[in-house]
């Protein structure tokens, strides 16, 4: 049932529509297809949903936007897709210690997420904590 739901909505012109405009621009988000299309949001929504259950489209969080990309789009040429688990390890590798506020300047993520998502990884044993130059500083273990 589910299938010929969405195979029905998939032969939709304005799901052609919006698959064709995700193609032709990579990365973007629900409301500015929505703006840029001159369709309603919810139409919008309606059919990434659709699109994205039948891998027709990926889906990518990022720290404040779900991006979204054509099926055959590199993913290698997807930028801040990771966890942000894994992003803060990332920056934690390329330099050894970091303070909470720079991780936060280095992120762009708010304070209550790194906060939360140091916490975490502290709890996991994957970072660990030292004091230097009176400043509590992170870095992978």
């Amino acid at each position: 049932m589910k299938s010929k739901k969405c195979y029905n909505g998939m032969s939709n012109n304005k799901c052609q529509e919006i698959l064709k405009f995700i193609k032709m621009n990579p990365g973007c988000n629900v409301k500015y297809i929505s703006i840029t299309l001159n369709i309603p949001y919810s139409t919008v929504k309606y059919y990434v949903d659709l699109c994205s259950n039948e891998k027709m489209i990926k889906r990518c969080y990022t720290s404040k936007f779900i991006k979204l990309y054509d099926k055959d789009y590199s993913s290698n040429k997807i930028i801040n897709t990771i966890p942000k688990e894994d992003y803060i390890i990332n920056k934690l590798k390329n330099n050894q210690l970091y303070t909470q506020k720079e991780i936060i300047i280095l992120t762009k993520f708010p304070q209550s997420t790194v906060c939360r998502l140091l916490k975490d990884l502290i709890n996991n044993s994957i970072i660990s904590t030292t004091i230097n130059d009176n400043k509590i500083k992170y870095y992978i273990k």
